[in-house]
């Protein structure tokens, strides 16, 4: 069996420049994306297993520049050393997060404000 020499020569050099491209082009992918910073808006805790447990959120307020903590029907501020506080080892751990693009941050999100005076359904600006 002979074998074309040239034409191996010639699918690697290809296969080399296919290699050569898609590395560039993985680079570029998120280069774009750098230049938006995005701030950690919200974080989902679990605690328990997978066959029963308890969920809490926390959920920043930038506009307020702080945390808060919503509990079933409790919602309390927190510092922050307390959002990022490793729980692991009691159960609990961050479940689900989410981002924000930080230049739009005031813009799209508000925490969840409630009067507490009574009506539960009343939210207040």
């Amino acid at each position: 069996m002979r074998v074309n020499h040239s034409n191996q020569v010639n699918l690697i050099v290809e296969l080399d420049r296919d290699a050569d491209n898609l590395k560039s082009r993985l680079k570029q992918q998120f280069t774009d994306r750098r230049q938006h910073g995005y701030r950690l808006h919200s974080v989902f805790i679990h605690r328990g297993d997978v066959a029963h447990g308890h969920y809490w959120i926390y959920i920043y307020d930038f506009a307020g520049n702080r945390w808060f903590k919503y509990n079933d029907e409790q919602v309390a501020e927190v510092d922050e050393k307390v959002v990022f506080a490793n729980d692991s080892a009691e159960g609990a751990g961050p479940y689900f997060v989410t981002y924000i693009k930080e230049d739009a941050a005031n813009d799209l999100v508000e925490a969840l404000k409630r009067d507490l005076s009574g009506n539960l359904m009343s939210f207040v600006e």
